[in-house]
């Protein structure tokens, strides 16, 4: 019987028939060999799967998954975690690519501190030029971390590291099957709330100060990424991510955990890059985002912080 690898990556495909092939060249040449790759097709209507049936061809740690009908890049996520054999997993974009030397740094970190997520430096790399940006937030978070007497993120306060990303960072695979952690459904930003489960459940989390990600920033206006994209949907959806971690909080928290003070720190998150897609917003989208919505959201959210307010002193009676 064939031995577990050490790492799944997970890699959802969708439309990123430019940029595939060097993200799974980034792949194929990593220095750790030991690795699996789950090339999700989420009914991709371009080239991509051709890419993609290059490199399973030729090697036989990458597999493709396809999906009958698009799901989104949550459900994708989620078919990668149900296939998974890796006693660790990864998430990389299809649009963005590792240094070649990530996953052996990633897998030296989580597996020598017997963690259960370990979590690097990101550099942006703009499509035009090439050109390498260092992500300023986790640079000072990790530069901030060296001169902490904790290793464990989880012994310092939340505020110090706790942030919604889902990658740049690597997990046990235990930790998201045993607490059926997964993403949400064709929603934007559907890893805010399995980020919070995540940070949740670990018990041992890591830096790995080494650069592990380069995320591609689209500047052609016709093929933007997701996280680039800035249309009804993607206000309206943060209505449902603010339930849905409100409602992992009442069921959760309770005066032996941080779940509070976790939940407190990622709603404060979500308000400040609201507050920052809303100078984003159309003309066309003006009235139906900032006279209609933005005011019942929140609304929404302050009633949420209140109901938690509420619920700490409860617990802490």
């Amino acid at each position: 019987m064939d031995m577990a690898p050490k790492i799944t990556v997970v890699v959802p495909v969708y439309n990123t028939e430019k940029y595939l092939d060097e993200c799974l060249y980034s792949i194929e040449n990593q220095t750790m060999e030991d690795i699996e790759v789950l090339i999700i097709n989420d009914c991709t209507p371009d080239n991509s799967m051709i890419i993609a049936e290059k490199y399973a061809r030729r090697n036989k740690k990458f597999k493709i998954l396809h999906h009958t009908e698009n799901s989104g890049l949550g459900e994708a996520r989620n078919t990668g975690i149900d296939y998974a054999e890796g006693t660790y997993i990864t998430f990389l974009d299809s649009d963005d690519a590792y240094p070649l030397d990530a996953l052996e740094k990633m897998y030296t970190c989580i597996s020598g501190n017997n963690a259960d997520m370990a979590l690097g430096r990101m550099f942006q790399k703009l499509e035009s030029n090439e050109k390498l940006i260092p992500v300023q937030y986790i640079e000072s978070k990790i530069n901030n971390y060296i001169r902490q007497p904790y290793t464990n993120l989880r012994l310092g306060p939340p505020h110090d590291f706790f942030s919604g990303s889902f990658t740049n960072r690597i997990y046990k695979l235990s930790l998201l099957k045993e607490n059926n952690i997964g993403f949400l459904k064709k929603t934007y930003f559907e890893d805010l709330p399995p980020s919070l489960e995540t940070w949740f459940y670990s018990k041992k989390i890591v830096v790995c100060p080494y650069i592990i990600h380069f995320r591609t920033i689209r500047e052609d206006d016709e093929n933007l990424s997701i996280t680039q994209i800035f249309n009804r949907k993607s206000f309206f959806d943060r209505d449902t991510i603010l339930q849905c971690i409100f409602d992992f909080c009442l069921e959760n928290a309770s005066p032996e955990n941080d779940l509070i003070e976790l939940t407190i720190e990622l709603i404060k998150r979500i308000n400040s890059t609201t507050e920052s897609m809303l100078t984003k917003v159309t003309e066309g989208d003006y009235d139906e985002i900032i006279k209609k919505w933005y005011p019942l959201h929140k609304k929404k959210t302050e009633s949420i912080l209140e109901s938690i307010k509420i619920l700490h002193s409860e617990i802490y009676v």
